[in-house]
């Protein structure tokens, strides 16, 4: 491996301009304008980028070009929970010299021309891209990659269709020609390559789809694969094997402009028929590697518990890369159009960074305690156990999620996404903690009604409230001035009562509330939330335990909130640091959730509406709320001490209506979970 000296940026800048000179004469002057003006822009900016890709490839060896990249998530103990890969990836790994010939020359003729004889990158096809950005102001963004620069994006950057992406990739191109011979490129490059399917490397292509070695491969394969990797899906053979045989043919009157074949040998490579293997002869499914069970843990409870760990594990980390590359997160929105816009735009970085985090190595750290998780879980099973019943996909039908944060840190400690189940594998489904957004009910009424109403300084606990008729409150037109008997915010808070919610809603004003609802980054609070029923949890998308815990853990943090995960650190291949610890904001004055607090220790107590837990724990103090839906769809609890809220919440998949036996399991979940948390901590009281 040949490694020259360094240049610095403005060498580059240098030889790169004066490359671009040499192709002034096949360009209009609007293109040459464009990029001196972008370049001008972006300087700062450009220069910065090229320090990160003088490090990053130097820091790099042939390893990081394997392709089997694998991010891993370690626990709070550093325990490996899992590793974040294609569990179906497949691919055998081809030095240099064992690649044959026709698949190097097959690849140059018809993605980089060039290759053995240009810097990383093609200046005129640099330039030929600025004008397709240019003409289409800035909505067109594409080409002009070299193998060198597809390269790299495979490895080291994403999949952004963005300018300053594509101003990178030129970046570490330029960087990987100094550093790498073009032979070591070129095998790094046909051993990335994705051939459809999770297959990776033409050696794996070849006994994959024709039942050969590499070596083996007629030059029609060979052309008929390399065809592939420019749209993986659309030319994936086992869908349908005609799609590729027209990319074959310009591949191989490719290779004969460039002197690579002849032209009888091209005629007659498309006159033989491709005959591509049935799947099941080359495809058996081995992923899913056996969970470690230890001590007396069931395994179908470890299961569950890396699966639940895993799969938010996967949400912080994605969305932790969506910040990187510049992703602003919104949770306050002023109609539907701006929702669904913004929805869109998320679903699509989202993905581009779950792909990055599944091709790329990362090493993550967490804050997740697998020891508590699986005690846990056991715990909500034994207390579910009683309901057998089974919906689709033999799933049982009446569930629960619970998340548990560590007020100290702000981080989530737990995570459980529904029951575990013998023969049911919870892996890439349904994680209810994050992903099921169900009504709140009465839990809602501190956050959006009671907390804000203390923060005018217009309202205590020993305030009179109003018990209005919420029925009539729904058709009445104007609220603030219905009457109802007169009740302490206390007694109103403690015992759950809807009227006086509704008519305290009424006189703050539903807008006042939610202010503090999207400080605390409710994901689904939609224009038709803005509506007195929110005051009692009715919410058109509805929330999580995630999203509850983080927010009720504001209670005892001072009034600051901040954004719930579980990462703790999140390096890069090269060692770089990217997890940034999230700002706290202020939600809250010291004083509100002082009173708040103190009114929710009464829940437990004085008829309160979880008095029936008995929570009669004397060092340890403890308050929370509980929450029932409409036609008791859902029940809620979450609470807290002062070091940890958990949220609870059980149900029926299906939504339907839980019978009356059912009503106090979200009570028992976490009481027993809070009493396992705290177990063995020094009192503590609020």
């Amino acid at each position: 491996m040949s490694r020259q000296k360094k240049s610095g940026f403005g060498t580059f800048l240098l030889v790169f301009i004066r490359a671009v000179l040499k192709t002034v004469k096949y360009l209009i002057l609007v293109s040459i304008i464009a990029m001196l003006l972008l370049v001008i822009h972006f300087m700062p900016e450009l220069k910065n980028d090229y320090e990160d890709a003088v490090k990053t490839v130097a820091a790099s060896s042939s390893s990081t070009f394997s392709p089997d990249m694998a991010s891993t998530v370690y626990d709070a103990n550093n325990q490996v929970i899992a590793q974040l890969s294609n569990d179906k990836k497949k691919y055998s790994y081809l030095t240099y010299d064992s690649i044959p010939s026709n698949t190097i020359n097959a690849f140059i003729a018809v993605e980089d021309q060039n290759f053995w004889t240009n810097k990383g990158y093609d200046p005129l096809g640099v330039f030929r891209s600025v004008f397709r950005y240019v003409s289409s102001r800035g909505k067109v963004i594409s080409g002009a990659s070299t193998i060198t620069q597809q390269l790299c994006k495979l490895t080291f950057l994403n999949a952004d269709r963005t300018l300053t992406r594509k101003i990178k990739e030129i970046m570490y191109a330029d960087r990987m020609t100094k550093t790498y011979t073009k032979q070591e490129i070129m095998e790094f490059y046909v051993n990335n390559c994705c051939f459809a399917n999770g297959i990776y490397g033409i050696e794996e292509a070849a006994k994959d789809y024709f039942g050969v070695d590499a070596s083996q491969l007629s030059l029609s394969q060979m052309a008929y694969l390399c065809a592939i990797p420019n749209q993986p899906e659309y030319y994936n053979p086992w869908k349908d094997p005609t799609k590729a045989l027209k990319r074959r043919n310009k591949i191989l009157n490719d290779m004969v402009k460039c002197g690579f074949i002849s032209e009888a040998d091209a005629a007659s490579a498309k006159a033989e028929t491709i005959t591509v293997q049935d799947k099941s002869q080359a495809f058996t499914d081995d992923s899913g590697s056996e969970s470690t069970v230890s001590g007396d843990v069931s395994p179908q409870i470890a299961l569950a518990t890396k699966d639940y760990q895993t799969s938010y594990v996967v949400k912080c980390a994605t969305e932790e890369l969506m910040k990187k590359a510049g992703f602003t997160f919104q949770y306050s929105f002023n109609s539907d159009d701006e929702y669904n816009t913004y929805n869109q735009s998320y679903a699509a970085a989202y993905k581009t960074a779950h792909d990055a985090l599944y091709s790329q190595r990362y090493e993550i750290h967490t804050s997740l305690d697998t020891s508590l998780q699986d005690t846990l879980q056991s715990q909500l099973d034994e207390t579910l156990s009683s309901t057998k019943e089974k919906g689709d996909g033999g799933v049982f039908a009446f569930q629960g999620a619970m998340t548990v944060i560590d007020n100290n840190t702000g981080k989530v400690i737990a995570i459980i996404g529904g029951r575990s189940q013998d023969g049911i594998t919870t892996g890439g489904s349904l994680n209810r903690a994050f992903q099921a957004y169900r009504q709140p009910g009465s839990t809602f009424k501190p956050i959006l009604v009671y907390a804000p109403a203390i923060e005018t300084g217009d309202y205590d606990a020993d305030s009179d409230l109003k018990n209005i008729d919420v029925t009539a409150a729904k058709k009445a037109d104007n609220v603030k001035k219905m009457t109802g008997s007169s009740m302490k915010l206390r007694y109103a808070v403690t015992h759950s009562i809807n009227g006086a919610a509704y008519w305290l809603a009424s006189q703050i004003g539903i807008d006042y509330g939610m202010q503090f609802i999207h400080k605390m980054c409710f994901s689904r609070i939609v224009p038709e939330d803005y509506t007195l029923s929110a005051a009692l949890g009715g919410l058109t998308h509805g929330t999580t335990s995630l999203e509850m815990a983080s927010a009720y853990r504001t209670f005892t943090n001072g009034g600051y909130y901040r954004s719930p995960t579980c990462i703790t650190s999140m390096k890069d291949m090269n060692g770089t640091e990217l997890y940034t610890t999230a700002d706290e904001v202020s939600v809250y004055k010291q004083s509100t959730v002082d009173q708040m607090t103190d009114i929710m220790e009464g829940v437990f107590s004085d008829g309160g509406t979880a008095s029936s837990i008995g929570w009669d724990n004397k060092d340890i103090d403890a308050a929370g709320k509980t929450g029932t839906t409409n036609d008791t769809r859902d029940k809620w609890f979450t609470g807290f001490t002062p070091y940890y809220t958990i949220s609870v919440w059980t149900g029926y998949n299906d939504n339907r209506m839980i019978s009356s036996g059912m009503t106090q399991y979200s009570l028992n979940i976490w009481k027993d979970a809070m009493t396992t948390a705290i177990e063995g901590k020094d009192p503590a009281h609020f």
